[in-house]
């Protein structure tokens, strides 16, 4: 009975407690709930629009010895790669250009005309100027040499500020990232690609460009491939040609043995002019000497048509030089095209790993600044 007691007593005084405090209590209720209901009504929705595509590994016909004995045998390392492919810089950075997304509302929303938005806008002038007078008495006391040095640093390529590049900003291609969500289904090669957006029509354009992008890519590269292998298939032949052709150029009499040679035109009329020549001197031969003018004269004739012969028969090998080099620069032109195209996702990643690297050194500084002002701003009290 005295603990029922004495723990009426305590809830009595638990309510008398709160009874006293009741005024500030309905209070923080109502600013908890007035806030809950101002959040609601102004929150701006987001979006999650969704493309599904399937993601088919082209077997070869030959599996090497390291495949069979390899691990892996269901390819998830493969899946896994192209599911990082498609949420890459590079689809972004395409997504971007092809979408005209540099000037976009929803990655730059236009500042509001209201009230608060205009006191925003002075509170964060007033800052910048007093962060530039601490600034200048920071730097009045250094060398003017390390100042010039300091204004001539260079903007990196490809992050904000670089007015002079062409291509999406590191800070827009990292937004979309950020904003492009792949989920794998499990036990099937299909695939969810979303993208997030406060506009669900844009929500839904860039999962299917970011899609779209993607299969581009792929068949550009499955088109590249296809070229290089022809133009290594072209250049062999054409190197084969030029080398049997090189092999007998300093032998005359070899020189018909070449097919280029003896399908060229002009030496196949060189040939029946030589065969109409001997013809002739078959005829005169039974009347004169080899001494005579007119056996002497077919005889130059025929000396005259195995030197344009030979001469022809040696532009008919620089030209198959010409083709053999021609094959080989296509092939070497391919093949870093080629190239470009698979290290394309890398060297993206490498220049958001650089750029990261800059503004985690540009928010250390600024967080030096901001302790160095209110430092400045606790002196000047």
């Amino acid at each position: 009975m005295e603990l029922l007691k004495e723990q009426e007593i305590d809830l009595r005084n638990y309510f008398r407690i709160l009874a006293k405090r009741k005024w500030i209590i309905i209070t923080c209720f109502s600013i908890a709930a007035l806030i809950g209901i101002i959040r609601a009504f102004t929150a701006i929705p987001v979006y999650l629009a969704k493309a599904q595509m399937v993601i088919e590994r082209e077997n070869p016909n030959l599996v090497s010895i390291q495949e069979v004995m390899s691990v892996d045998s269901t390819g998830s390392d493969y899946y896994q790669t192209q599911y990082k492919i498609i949420a890459s810089r590079s689809v972004a950075r395409d997504v971007i250009t092809r979408m005209g997304l540099e000037n976009s509302q929803e990655f730059f929303p236009k500042p509001k005309n209201d009230i608060l938005t205009k006191l925003r806008c002075q509170v964060i002038l007033t800052l910048s100027s007093w962060k530039k007078k601490v600034l200048s008495l920071l730097n009045a006391g250094e060398p003017a040499s390390h100042k010039v040095s300091e204004r001539k640093k260079a903007v990196p390529s490809g992050i904000p500020g670089d007015t002079n590049s062409a291509s999406p900003s590191s800070e827009l291609v990292s937004a979309l990232v950020d904003r492009i969500q792949v989920e794998p289904i499990p036990n099937s090669r299909l695939v969810n690609v979303g993208v997030f957006a406060k506009d669900r029509v844009l929500a839904a354009s860039m999962a299917n460009e970011v899609v779209q992008t993607y299969i581009d890519q792929n068949e550009k590269l499955a088109q590249l491939n296809s070229q290089v292998v022809d133009a290594e298939s072209r250049r062999v032949e054409a190197e084969t040609r030029y080398r049997q052709a090189l092999a007998v150029e300093n032998s005359p009499e070899m020189l018909d043995s070449i097919p280029e040679v003896l399908s060229n035109s002009l030496i196949q009329e060189i040939k029946r002019m030589e065969v109409g020549l001997y013809n002739r001197v078959s005829e005169l031969s039974k009347k004169y000497g080899p001494k005579h003018p007119q056996m002497v004269a077919i005889y130059s004739e025929l000396e005259a048509l195995k030197e344009r012969k030979i001469k022809e028969a040696r532009r008919v090998v620089a030209s198959l030089r010409s083709e053999y080099k021609l094959a080989l620069a296509r092939e070497s032109a391919l093949k870093k095209a080629l190239a470009k195209q698979k290290g394309e996702s890398l060297s993206m990643n490498k220049k958001a790993i650089q750029y990261g690297v800059l503004r985690r050194q540009a928010e250390s500084s600024k967080h030096m600044y901001e302790l160095l002002f209110k430092r400045f701003k606790e002196t000047s009290l």
